[in-house]
């Protein structure tokens, strides 16, 4: 659909609103600005913001590490000293709006959790982290300060970098959480369940070598800690001669790509317009909406994988790009005709626009208002004058 300027007996009005800090816009115009609307197509020729959401409405806790212990522990009861904070062993991300920060939250938490093992040492005698932050330059320990650079200096630890689980992202987006001896040794971890959903993993993650040598991990068909040995152990026997056996390490490779956090369906500008229903379907289901438009998120996203070719040969260097809009964006594309609507009977002197942001959660369609605090919004409407 599309309108015709200078048209005899045409006519068109436009409206223009602004927002900053806040997904909603409520006014009330001092006269009709239209009376009767059922003569007039709603157009949106300009729709623009800078403000990207975040990719999903997942509020749990991804990982958590957690202890293991003797054959006369009860799983319950095996803690983290009260000098560690939560924070320390549990990931719950900060808001992100790409997956690769996500991937970049991630790699810094079990890099962090390496490091507080390695210089503070466990269960630790002091809980202080270094002043400058990542990647942790200088660390009190009982009154001194060692640095994060004698610390890789020194040649009697095998992992001098503390990333005794590290995390790497392939390029396709998978990624994979290498656990070191230590590691395996003394704790394993235990996955949230929208997390299992979005990467694959199991809900527990472990490696475990028996008396016999034998080596047990997740993907040996034992989806529980408490399985692994025998009954009469409770919850888990690892002496000394088996942690020394425990040299190898274990990694568990995600099957999905970190992009599959990534929920987020559509842009949707509401109004209290008398306008007319877009009709959808979902699950067999009939859903009538009442929106101006509807910005597919999908359309503004752009993600790129790059390799090194070098002598005719593949290089092991990928290079993963993802595109971020964080200035001002034309939603529209200043495309006059990028959506239309007709109007019922009604007037117009009440203008409320609220934006929306709708997700696949859950298996459920969600839909929240869009994230706006720190961003702003304009949004252009046009009104033509039908014509017979």
């Amino acid at each position: 659909m599309s309108t015709t300027a200078n048209f005899k007996g045409g006519f068109l009005k436009t409206l223009s609103i602004s927002r900053t800090a806040n997904s909603e816009s409520i006014c009330t115009l001092n006269d009709d600005f239209i009376k009767k609307t059922e003569n007039y197509v709603c157009q949106i020729p300009r729709f623009i913001m800078n403000n990207a959401s975040k990719l999903s409405l997942i509020d749990e806790i991804m990982f958590e590490i957690r202890k293991k212990g003797d054959g006369n522990d009860d799983a319950t009861t095996i803690i983290f000293p009260a000098n560690w904070a939560p924070a320390d062993f549990q990931f719950r991300p900060k808001p992100y709006r790409t997956w690769i920060e996500l991937a970049r939250q991630l790699e810094r938490f079990f890099h962090r959790f390496g490091v507080i093992g390695e210089l503070l040492g466990f269960p630790g005698n002091v809980k202080v982290m270094p002043p400058g932050g990542y990647p942790y330059t200088n660390v009190p320990i009982q009154g001194s300060v060692v640095s994060y650079e004698e610390m890789k200096a020194d040649e009697d630890n095998d992992n001098a970098e503390g990333r005794h689980i590290a995390f790497t992202l392939d390029d396709d987006g998978r990624f994979s959480l290498e656990f070191d001896n230590w590691f395996s040794s003394f704790f394993y971890l235990k996955v949230g369940p929208q997390t299992q959903i979005k990467t694959g993993f199991p809900e527990y993650m472990f490696v475990v070598i028996q008396d016999n040598g034998n080596v047990t991990t997740h993907q040996n068909g034992l989806d529980n800690l408490f399985q692994q040995v025998a009954l009469d152990a409770g919850f888990y026997v690892f002496t000394d001669e088996v942690e020394n056996q425990n040299t190898a390490k274990r990694k568990f490779t995600s099957t999905h790509s970190l992009e599959n956090f990534d929920d987020r369906l559509s842009i949707d500008c509401v109004a209290t317009f008398p306008i007319s229903s877009m009709i959808s379907s979902f699950n067999n289901r009939e859903e009538r909406e009442y929106i101006l438009a509807r910005f597919a998120i999908a359309d503004y996203e752009k993600n790129t994988s790059e390799v090194i070719i070098s002598e005719n040969r593949l290089q092991n260097i990928n290079a993963i790009k993802e595109v971020l809009k964080i200035g001002l964006v034309d939603m529209t594309r200043n495309n006059p005709d990028y959506t239309s609507i007709y109007l019922l009977p009604g007037k117009i002197r009440h203008v409320n626009i609220k934006l929306m942001t709708r997700y696949m959660s859950e298996g459920k369609v969600v839909r929240v208002p869009t994230d706006m605090q720190d961003g702003t919004w304009v949004l252009k409407l046009l009104f033509s004058k039908k014509q017979t």
